[in-house]
């Protein structure tokens, strides 16, 4: 599935995302308010990303790649997924240099019209 907005491309993940996940998820500046969850092993964001595709599968939707409009290069990661197959959870993690850019705001404004 692919939503766009006014200035990003929301894609479904895909394996070929992994290296640039684990740089963002290993950035310690990407986790300066929850240190402890910074991954250290690219293992633990392949499981991340493993994960996303089965809720995407089973959900039909899940965390977002987030990218600027046209660009190739992933700004970070978030969307609504379904926790516990209960409630819906709404989250995101940008890179540190697309910070206070209005990015999360826009995509949180896509994946709850998308959850609804």
């Amino acid at each position: 599935m692919h939503t766009r907005t006014s200035r990003l491309d929301l894609d479904v993940p895909v394996a070929a995302d992994l290296d640039a996940l684990y740089g963002i998820c290993s950035d310690p500046q990407s986790w300066t308010h929850f240190p402890s969850l910074r991954h250290t092993d690219p293992g633990v964001t392949e499981r991340m990303l493993l994960g996303w595709a089965e809720q995407w599968r089973r959900d039909g939707l899940a965390t977002w790649i987030i990218r600027q409009r046209g660009s190739r290069t992933i700004s970070g990661y978030g969307g609504c997924s379904k926790r516990r197959n209960t409630f819906w959870n709404l989250g995101y993690r940008l890179h540190p240099d697309v910070h206070g850019k209005g990015y999360a705001t826009e995509m949180c404004e896509a994946a709850i019209e998308s959850a609804h």
